[in-house]
């Protein structure tokens, strides 16, 4: 019985890559990637409709499982800063607009004006961010 070829397994992973772009994780991504395996299989070796069903059915979960350790890995060395503003600004250079005295000072970046903290400095002068304490920037002399 010959009704399930390699290129059915091509195109199912075609739609289904597609249909990933509709936001599903990369899970679909992970299916499909079985269909498309299952396919060059199915082209090399010419299995039994039976055996191809198995082997995607396998290599369906395989996929899916991969995936899931590369996301919890990437969540786990990739933290976001985005909602931590003064955090994406550490390593930065900037010109102080108010010098610092007494140890404060202002710096102007992204349109916005920040609170700094660091040696006396006199105003104009270009410091690196180097860490966030309290919300305020910590600045050293570039």
């Amino acid at each position: 019985m010959d009704w399930l070829l390699y290129w059915h397994w091509l195109a199912l992973a075609l739609v289904l890559i597609i249909a990933e772009t509709l936001g599903a994780a990369g899970f679909l991504l992970a299916i499909g990637m079985a269909a498309a395996t299952t396919g060059i299989i199915t082209g090399l070796l010419a299995i039994s409709w039976q055996w191809q069903i198995l082997s995607f059915s396998i290599l369906s979960i395989l996929f899916a499982i991969a995936w899931w350790f590369f996301l919890k890995q990437r969540a786990i060395t990739h933290p976001t800063l985005l909602n931590k503003p003064l955090e994406t600004l550490v390593g930065r250079t900037a010109f102080l607009i108010d010098g610092i005295e007494n140890g404060r000072g202002k710096i102007s970046m992204n349109d916005a004006f920040w609170q700094v903290t660091g040696p006396e400095l006199p105003k104009g002068s270009k410091v690196k961010i180097i860490a966030v304490q309290d919300g305020t920037l910590v600045v050293e002399l570039a």
